[in-house]
Parts: structure tokens; sequence; C-alpha cells
């Protein structure tokens, strides 16, 4: 069996080298983390699971998060912090905003720390393939270290993952302004280096291939998932001359922006122009018009992750390859149908 001494001279750098880059002690430059990766593989060394005995635990689990001010996320780590207090742990955050350098860092620092595990809300790409191939070998001691993917699907590259399918919710939004009677619908996207938001759009240009609809890239821009983004780009649209019956917004708080941009250009929602956008927040349901939207569950998303990764911590048989998916939902109010009721889903987590 293939040790770090093996990988270390297979690679052609010290043993501390080859520690540093599974720990996340020290930084190790990209040219020697390829090389230390690659003898990795050609030794089939496997870094294994973390084996801390009970005793030695922080009682400590790190989450990852792209973005703490935002409504989107108490919900979540509501569901988080309930499992894991349940199991006896505390809960640490440390926010990206977006920023994949941002998530490297704090990945190295909780491992270096005495974090027991983490929760990741990644937004580092899939072409980052160092990255990856180091968040599957990280770990203490030569073992691995436990650490769950939530919102996005990570088990092809072998790290548990509790997720929904952002594809298909992109497809279900956009198919629902299509029934609607929308021939020309936009989309405000999320950064376009985050998954979801490359998913959520892919299922909107899929849907509009799939009812004959032709994709315009002028109909698309980019926003950063805040009312005021959602807000400048529909004025841009409009400043343009942008003819569009349709507003796909991929999140809620981007569709809040839209709206009130056309309503200021005295454009009627919904029977100038639908909306409808994603996430199912709590204020999608509280403005006028309501906000259609597609319903994720939060907490229980939250509460999931946290299972899985107290269950990796625990030594229970999960398999690198385990990925749960939750459902979706497709929410129907004011800003894609004017005669539906306004309701309160305060509730509906």
């Amino acid at each position: 069996m293939a040790t770090i001494k093996d990988v270390a001279a297979a690679a052609g750098v010290s043993i501390a080298t080859v520690s540093n880059m599974l720990t996340g002690k020290k930084n190790v430059s990209p040219e020697k983390t390829t090389r230390i990766l690659d003898a990795m593989k050609a030794l089939n060394y496997d870094a294994g699971r973390l084996a801390v005995p009970a005793e030695q635990r922080s009682m400590t689990i790190g989450f990852i998060v792209s973005q703490l001010d935002t409504v989107y996320f108490p919900l979540i780590i509501r569901g988080i912090q309930r499992i894991a207090e349940e199991n006896g742990y505390s809960l640490i955050f440390y926010p990206t905003n977006y920023s994949s350098q941002s998530e490297k860092k704090h990945l190295k620092s909780l491992i270096a720390s005495k974090a027991d595990g983490i929760i990741l809300d990644t937004v580092v790409p899939d072409s980052d393939r160092a990255y990856w191939e180091s968040v599957i070998h990280v770990g203490r001691g030569g073992q691995r270290f436990p650490i769950v993917s939530i919102q996005n699907d990570l088990s092809a590259q072998q790290i548990p993952s509790v997720y929904f399918n952002s594809f298909e919710s992109g497809y279900i939004a956009t198919k629902h302004l299509i029934e609607k009677g929308c021939k020309k619908i936009a989309c405000i996207t999320g950064p376009s280096h985050v998954r979801w938001a490359q998913a959520r759009f892919d299922g909107y240009r899929k849907c509009l291939e799939d009812n004959g609809l032709p994709y315009n890239s002028s109909y698309t821009a980019t926003g950063d998932c805040t009312p005021a983004s959602g807000y400048r780009i529909v004025n841009y649209f409009l400043l343009n001359a942008l003819e569009f019956d349709g507003i796909f917004a991929e999140n809620d708080l981007m569709a809040l922006g839209a709206i009130k941009a056309l309503m200021d250009k005295d454009m009627r929602v919904p029977e100038d122009v639908r909306v409808i956008g994603h996430d199912n927040v709590f204020v999608s349901s509280l403005t006028t018009p309501s906000i259609s939207t597609i319903h994720v569950p939060k907490q229980r998303l939250g509460e999931e992750a946290a299972r899985v990764l107290i269950g990796l911590i625990n030594h229970e048989e999960i398999a690198p390859d385990y990925h749960y998916e939750l459902p979706l939902q497709l929410i129907e109010r004011q800003s894609t149908n004017i005669s539906e009721q306004a309701n309160w889903d305060l509730y509906l987590f």
C-alpha cells in the first residue's frame, strides 16, 4: 500500500509539501498540487476517512456559504442548526460572497482548524481540476476530511451531495411562462461562474429550444442575486428597446427588482410582462403583485446536509458518490396570473 512518502517521491516534492496540500495548513503552488494529485492517482493512494475519536472532536461544523446577507439562507441555516444542535454540534459560518478564492481560503482554514466537518455551498467551477482533486483528497494525517456539498450535485466528483435539480427548475420556470403565452422571454441569471446559475440558464435555453422559440443572447444578462441588479438589468433592456413579454429571474430578489423597474415605466405585471423567480423566499408572497416562483425546500435542504455530514463524522457507511435530490414545486402567483389570490405562504419551508 502506498504511503505519503511514496507520493512525495513520485511527485518530486517533500513529505511536508504533500502534508501541507492534504491538510491545507500552508499554500502549495498549483504546479506542485497537480504533481501530487497525479502521483496519488497513479499510486492509488486513498486519503481515506477522517478517523478522529469522539473524545478528540471539537463538536464544531463549518458552513462555507456563498452569501449570508440575503433572505434565502436563513431557513437553510435553521435546518443545519436544528440537526447540529440535536447532535451536540455548534455551527460557524464562512461567507464567500461568490468568490472562488475566498472559498479556497476558508476551506483550508477550516480543515487546518479543529472543525469536525464542512457543509460546502461551492462557487468554484468544474474547470478548476486541481481544486476539486484536492478537496477529494484533503484531510488530516493523510485521512479524508468529511465534506458535504449543499445545493450542488458533486457526487460525480466523489463528494456526498444534498441538492435540487437547477437545470430542471430553470426548465420548469421557462415552461410556465410559455404556457402563459409568452413568446419573447428574457433571463436574468445569477453569477455566471456559479453552478446553479449556469444550470438554470441551461434549463431556460433547452426549454426555448424544445418549444420552438429562438434563443437570443440579447435577452440574457447577469445579475448578482440582489433586487438592485434585477432593477438595473430590466432598465437596461428597456433602454435598448428590447421587446419581451416574459422574464425568468434566477432568484426571487432579482424578480422583485425586475417588477419594480417595469412598474416604474408604467408597464403592468402580468398583463404586459409576466415574471417568474426562483427559491420561494418569504417576500415573494408579500409583494404586490405576488411573485410566481420555484419552491425549494430550504429548511429540509439544511437538515439533510447536516444529517449526512454528521453521519460521515461518525464513520457511517456513506458512499463518496452519495446524492440526495430534493423535490421542486412550481408556485403560481399574480406575477404570471392576475386571477391568483394573494396568499402569504410564510410557513412553506
